[in-house]
């Protein structure tokens, strides 16, 4: 899901900076990093390059397979926050027809330890059978990229993005998780 949002951006003009590109550790520290020191680094990357959002991407789980859907989560202090993190979730929803489970508020590290709009996206649930198949198929995955390349879309798209930016905007530059 990240690399395919980071195509997308970088598809319509924006420098994307990826904290990973794999499941390894960012802190120089590496695996004998400390759950904190791990966050923290992502969040320095982000900071250091005056990245203008922070978009984090999980997949959800649970033990009860019926739980589904996409959430947004944003800092609770943060209005711009909020409008990115909410954007984003209605992108989503639209794009891979997945149902509301709403924009709430959090204390995630990474969504308060930036210094700019921040987002933690649970795109869909792993747990969820209908959502895992979704995730993995290649239908699922040919269906995302799809809606990326067509105008409408694309134009949705930045307008998500750029609606958490407001006055903050920092010539175009995207950091994602």
């Amino acid at each position: 899901v990240a690399l395919e949002l980071e195509e997308m951006l970088k598809d319509e003009g924006a420098q994307v900076i990826m904290t990973r590109r794999t499941d390894k550790a960012v802190a120089k520290t590496g695996s004998k990093a400390t759950d904190i020191e791990e966050l923290q680094a992502r969040c320095d990357i982000a900071n250091a390059a005056g990245s203008s959002i922070f978009i984090s991407i999980h997949i959800d789980s649970f033990s009860n397979d019926t739980a589904h859907g996409t959430t947004g989560y944003y800092d609770a202090d943060s209005k711009h926050g909020f409008k990115l993190a909410d954007a984003i979730r209605k992108d989503l929803i639209d794009q891979i027809g997945t149902s509301s489970r709403g924009t709430q508020p959090c204390r995630f590290y990474v969504v308060t330890h930036s210094d700019m709009p921040a987002t933690l996206v649970e795109v869909a649930f792993i747990s969820n059978p209908e959502e895992e198949y979704m995730l993995g198929s290649e239908e699922g995955v040919i269906t995302v990229r799809r809606s990326r390349f067509t105008p409408e879309t694309a134009a949705r798209k930045a307008a998500a993005l750029r609606a958490g930016l407001g006055e903050k905007e920092r010539d175009g530059v995207y950091s994602g998780e």
